[in-house]
């Protein structure tokens, strides 16, 4: 969305919020609201609600094990690495970037 990329979080944060709130009424795919949600994870994570940006990452992440979509899996086990270190979570950032790099390289063979 133009808004994240000009770093209008709060603008961002609504937009990707009110696309989960069509994606839900649409019943809308796993893919989609997986995508949704790794949107208003990273918003949250830009204005510095890690634990709000966590919650949602994580929801994204089931979302996305769903649609099987091993990509972006290995995106959001990334990011969700990044929250986790952010949180001074050590143990769960290395696990984290374990699984995305586990991911990443079963997505090459």
């Amino acid at each position: 969305m133009a808004a994240f990329r000009e770093t209008r979080y709060r603008q961002a944060l609504e937009q990707y919020r009110a696309a989960y709130r069509e994606a839900e009424q649409a019943r809308g795919s796993a893919e989609w609201k997986g995508r949704v949600l790794r949107g208003v994870g990273a918003c949250l994570a830009a204005l510095s609600d890690y634990k709000g940006a966590l919650s949602q990452l994580l929801e994204a992440r089931r979302y996305t094990l769903e649609a099987g979509n091993r990509e972006h899996l290995a995106i959001l086990d990334a990011n969700i690495g990044s929250i986790y270190l952010q949180q001074g979570d050590l143990e769960n950032a290395a696990r984290m970037y374990r699984a995305a790099l586990r991911v990443g390289e079963q997505g090459n063979s």
